[in-house]
């Protein structure tokens, strides 16, 4: 399973409409496919790699930069079947991002799940 670009950007603006702070979605490698900012798509996303390669729980980058290609707040693994397929970063002040990520990451990997389970039939 990966990440579609079609569906990443789906999940972005809905989740964006909710919380209303800006959102990137990163695929299996760290490049960011879909993003609320353009901008931002295909750059490398050096806290997401770090996620995958390390299978980290999150990370939370306090500063912009902190990671090359990063602006702070919180980044979380996005798992399907237990293999992390790509993260989903929340940008914004750390207090006030994190308490919004694991209701998102587990809403995205709702919405994978659905939008395969749609692929299969």
């Amino acid at each position: 399973m990966f990440i579609s670009k079609n569906s990443a950007k789906k999940i972005v603006l809905e989740v964006k409409d909710i919380i209303h702070q800006e959102i990137n979605m990163m695929d299996e490698k760290g490049y960011i496919i879909a993003s609320t900012d353009p901008k931002r798509e295909g750059q490398f996303h050096t806290a997401a790699q770090k996620i995958i390669s390390q299978k980290l729980d999150q990370i939370l980058v306090v500063h912009d930069d902190e990671y090359a290609g990063t602006k702070k707040g919180i980044n979380l693994p996005i798992l399907f079947s237990g293999e992390i397929i790509g993260v989903i970063g929340i940008t914004g002040d750390v207090a006030e991002v994190a308490k919004y990520g694991r209701i998102i990451k587990r809403i995205t990997e709702i919405l994978l799940l659905d939008a395969y389970a749609k692929e299969q039939r």
